[in-house]
């Protein structure tokens, strides 16, 4: 495929590098360096949205989403502020999320996604690949035990969810083409191997859970791509708080201690169930703004551990209600192919929720990719200058 420099790509890959940056985190740049590179970034996409946003106005199939997730930051910034934990970078991040739906549904709408696409796939490559150097090469500065911030781009989870992203833009992009499509079962192997080597196994969970979906047959994956479905996977997994008793099971024993490879307390996590409704009775409406303070003053814990759960003791019952009405809205039938590794991304997020804190932007953005790819779609070419001109380089 030939892709030619013009200004106009060149603006769109500056503003895609500083979407993609305000989803990654580099702890070596220091927290003040971040929160300034981070806020820049923020502007800048902010801004480019804003400038086009009567595209995505005129069209009311994108209202209610836009609308909702605006609710549901809204409350989440109502939440920080009683609770005495609004700054500027708060503010600046909960005010960015608001235009991550626009920001996608503009590339869509402008037929613009697979140069997207494209370019979120270069720079989460070229900041993997040099993560992924630095900590085998140098694992004594490169490594963390999942709580100390040592990896390039931060702790274990950080590396393990990125490298999942990574994988499905790639499913995305090249399902359908003969000559990549073949490398996809390695990609997904690579991705397990690299959680395992940073010893996230949830997040090797999350990945072989992504290529089940992924490679289901179409029936299967009919059903599976049903908001009903998808809202009782989401109920299923909350409910695993309360799986103290369900941990007895023999079966459920077997697979956490032996496939797993976990105590069944699950690292701790019991304990952290165990105290969450107790947690949750104090402030049920408004959350704590952050569960780590709360949950660490009864167990030590940095989170709840679970994805719900962990939305309903920071923001309150209401705003938890929220983000999942607006998750199961993304989910929109489709036969591409693009959708079923995306689906599969969703559920992988899903099932990690169990015993993580999977509920976050970064999941709203696989669900917005999922509603965008599932709309009829003509890609046009991202150019200001005639292809017949002399002022084209190749570049793709």
């Amino acid at each position: 495929m030939k892709i030619y420099l013009s200004e106009n790509r060149i603006v769109l890959s500056i503003i895609s590098l500083a979407f993609v940056y305000t989803f990654l985190y580099f702890p070596l740049l220091g927290w003040n360096a971040y929160v300034l590179s981070s806020i820049f970034c923020m502007a800048i996409v902010i801004t480019y949205t804003l400038t086009n946003i009567d595209t995505v106005i005129r069209l009311k199939k994108y209202w209610y989403l836009n609308i909702l997730a605006c609710v549901y930051y809204l409350s989440v910034l109502i939440s920080r502020t009683v609770n005495g934990q609004l700054s500027v970078f708060v503010f600046a991040t909960l005010t960015f999320n608001c235009f991550i739906f626009p920001f996608i549904e503009l590339q869509r709408e402008k037929g613009h996604s697979n140069f997207l696409y494209k370019s979120f796939l270069v720079i989460y490559g070229i900041c993997l690949v040099f993560n992924d150097i630095l900590m085998v090469v140098f694992p004594g500065r490169f490594y963390g035990d999942g709580f100390s911030k040592n990896f390039l781009i931060g702790n274990k989870f950080h590396v393990s969810y990125n490298h999942m992203v990574f994988l499905f833009l790639y499913c995305v992009l090249f399902s359908t083409v003969k000559k990549y499509s073949k490398w996809i079962p390695f990609m997904f192997i690579l991705t397990a191997c690299i959680c395992f080597y940073v010893d996230c196994r949830t997040a090797m969970l999350g990945t072989f859970v992504a290529f089940i979906v992924y490679k289901a047959p179409d029936l299967v994956f009919k059903k599976l791509n049903t908001k009903s479905v998808v809202l009782f996977a989401v109920i299923l997994c909350a409910m695993f708080v309360f799986f103290s008793q369900i941990a007895k099971l023999p079966s459920v024993k077997y697979f956490i201690t032996e496939v797993l490879g976990r105590d069944v307390t699950l690292t701790g996590r019991q304990q952290i169930f165990e105290v969450l409704p107790k947690v949750i009775r104090r402030k049920p409406w408004l959350g704590y703004g952050s569960s780590s303070k709360i949950i660490s003053h009864y167990t030590g814990a940095y989170d709840a551990q679970n994805g719900f759960f962990d939305l309903v003791v920071s923001n309150g019952i209401p705003s938890a209600v929220i983000y999942v009405i607006l998750l199961v809205s993304l989910v929109k039938k489709s036969s591409a192919a693009s959708s079923k590794i995306l689906l599969g991304g969703i559920y992988a997020y899903i099932v990690m929720s169990m015993v993580e804190i999977t509920y976050s932007s970064t999941l709203l953005l696989l669900g917005i990719l999922l509603f965008t790819e599932s709309l009829a779609y003509k890609n046009n070419d991202v150019r200001l200058v005639d292809v017949n001109s002399s002022v084209r380089v190749q570049i793709w």
